[in-house]
């Protein structure tokens, strides 16, 4: 198992968290020794390869500007700071948090706001009742 672990971790196509669970996992299981385990995870720190990290920190960033956009809001709101353009409404994508109380976004030529007491709103505007967004002139 100790050659097989030393040549994948040459081979630079697996991210090093991978690499160092799996280490770990054989360490457990008892097939590799804990010098055989310090030597792969000393190879692991030497081998890291920038390509196979990519893929993380990509998903990180895009993680982190929709994050970003959320709090700007908030602030925003929270500040009574209205922008020049009221933003067009999106449909949730599940992770943004970007329709909070108070919010007010254009759909459909129309402005709305959000009227949920409390909560992030991820209900189309003019699709559900009058309890989740209310046609506005602000």
């Amino acid at each position: 198992m100790f050659a097989l672990m030393k040549s994948v971790i040459a081979a630079q196509r697996q991210p090093a968290d991978e690499l160092r669970r799996r280490i770990d996992v054989f360490f457990a299981q008892g097939r590799i020794s804990e010098k055989e385990k310090e030597e792969l995870e000393a190879l692991v720190f030497a081998h890291q390869s920038v390509d196979a990290e990519r893929a993380s920190l990509e998903e990180r960033y895009g993680l982190l500007a929709l994050r970003m956009t959320a709090l700007e809001a908030r602030m925003a709101a929270l500040e009574g700071v209205q922008e020049a353009e009221c933003p067009q409404w999106r449909a949730w994508d599940g992770v943004s948090e970007e329709y909070q109380p108070g919010a007010v976004v254009l759909h459909k030529g129309k402005k709305w706001k959000n009227v949920l007491e409390g909560m992030q709103n991820v209900w189309e505007p003019g699709v559900a009742d009058e309890r989740y967004w209310m046609e506005t002139e602000e």
